[in-house]
């Protein structure tokens, strides 16, 4: 398949069978079935692999005949390759350490509490404060990669359905932490897996949510980007899943997640920094908290900035990475260049992240409760996940499920939302239509 078996280290195109040899099968297919390098397999392993052969030939009428490796040929295998960190000065970590502790403050003064789960699953919780008929669902909220974690997405979470949004209705919000993706250095590098963050998630519901309030109101829960696989998690578990009335699924990565689009996109695609300078490395990430207030300033819809040729280089700089494009005068370079590469991100997602179980298949949605509503929202231009192909997916979805709602940002990339207040009122009024 495309994507499976690169030339030249990881390029972007592969190559039909005809240039594959039975080697370069052999090594894809140890990791790929195994978990393992091609010299670790066991003799009954061995015998497994030649059944596979047998198979792709009886059912698809494909062969690998030569022996040895295609010069040029490097499969992708994303747990066992080296991780690929890229250098970043201490003062990239002391910023975004900073703008971490300034996010706990504000959210200690909004009224919320920080716990921590027997399973290790940390999180920051704050109760609804009246018992009123305008009492919202609870939401659970689920952070992608971004530097400062929770940091970024207090503006959407605290004016979008916090209490600090004009008509908001009264909720409790639980907002959970991914630390390992947040830019938080550890020298243990831990991370919490899947069942403990499961685990964590059913005992933040049991201590904070009354029992009669979830089971006549439900939840609501929310990922963007990574956070798409913490709601993966959560739908696959039987005493999550029965309480979900509204789903909401931005950029999500965890659809679609098989294709090759996620993980070349992030972990191998990018330039060839040996030729980039210091400054031109660096300004993504010293830039970028001057782009998101902008945008978080910049009106709905608002187009002027975005299609005028004038102007400062800096603001047709912005204007181009609010729109998902790439600056003329900056490379290749986008804004995802900013967490790509980053060693705890790299080392977490090449070492602790379970990639073959944290797909979502659309049609387990089925599995939910017949009131619940979900909310696919989509990027155009996202520099991630393929739009394309996630679109068409949700699109397919959508045809045998009419509680499915999409939305599809057009001229826009990855994390579009996060900082534009009208899109936060659009992701509502898509779930109550």
């Amino acid at each position: 398949d495309d994507g499976l078996l690169l030339p030249k280290g990881h390029a972007a195109k592969s190559r039909s069978s005809s240039f594959l040899r039975r080697g370069d099968v052999d090594i894809f297919f140890a990791w790929a079935f195994f978990g393992k390098p091609l010299e670790s397999l066991l003799a009954s392993e061995r015998r497994e692999l030649g059944g596979m052969y047998k198979v792709i030939e009886e059912r698809i009428g494909l062969r690998f005949d030569q022996p040895g490796t295609t010069p040029g040929i490097k499969p992708m295998r994303l747990t066992l390759d080296d991780v690929r960190a890229t250098y970043r000065p201490l003062a990239v970590y002391g910023m975004f350490c900073g703008l971490g502790i300034l996010a706990k403050v504000v959210l200690r003064c909004c009224g919320f509490e920080h716990c921590k789960s027997k399973s290790g699953q940390t999180y920051w919780h704050r109760g609804a404060a009246s018992d009123g008929q305008d009492k919202g669902i609870p939401l659970l909220f689920n952070h992608g990669i971004a530097p400062g974690g929770l940091a970024l997405y207090l503006p959407m979470i605290l004016f979008g359905w916090g209490p600090l949004g004009r008509g908001n209705a009264d909720r409790t919000l639980l907002l959970f932490e991914t630390r390992p993706i947040s830019f938080t250095p550890s020298l243990a590098f831990e991370a919490v897996s899947e069942d403990a963050y499961v685990a964590g998630v059913c005992e933040a519901i049991d201590t904070h949510i009354d029992r009669k309030e979830l089971e006549t109101g439900g939840l609501a829960i929310m990922g963007h980007s990574f956070g798409s696989c913490n709601v993966t998690w959560a739908i696959r578990c039987p005493d999550i899943r029965c309480h979900l009335r509204k789903i909401y699924l931005i950029d999500p990565v965890s659809v679609m997640l098989s294709e090759p689009d996620v993980m070349t996109n992030f972990l191998y695609a990018g330039r060839d920094t040996s030729t980039v300078s210091f400054v031109e490395a660096m300004s993504p990430i010293f830039l970028f908290p001057f782009y998101y207030v902008m945008d978080l300033l910049r009106p709905a819809h608002r187009s002027r900035v975005a299609k005028s040729k004038k102007g400062s280089a800096l603001f047709r700089t912005y204007s181009s990475y609010s729109a998902g494009k790439e600056p003329n005068n900056s490379g290749s370079y986008n804004k995802i260049i900013m967490v790509q590469s980053e060693l705890w991100i790299e080392h977490f997602l090449r070492r602790n992240f379970s990639w073959y179980n944290s797909e979502l298949w659309l049609d387990d949605l089925d599995n939910l409760h017949p009131d619940s509503k979900v909310v696919i929202a989509i990027a155009e231009k996202d520099e991630i996940l393929s739009a394309s192909k996630v679109l068409a997916e949700a699109k397919r979805y959508q045809e045998k499920n009419n509680n499915v709602e999409i939305i599809n940002w057009t001229n826009a990339g990855h994390a579009y939302a996060v900082p534009r207040p009208w899109t936060w009122k659009q992701l509502q009024t898509a779930i109550e239509s």
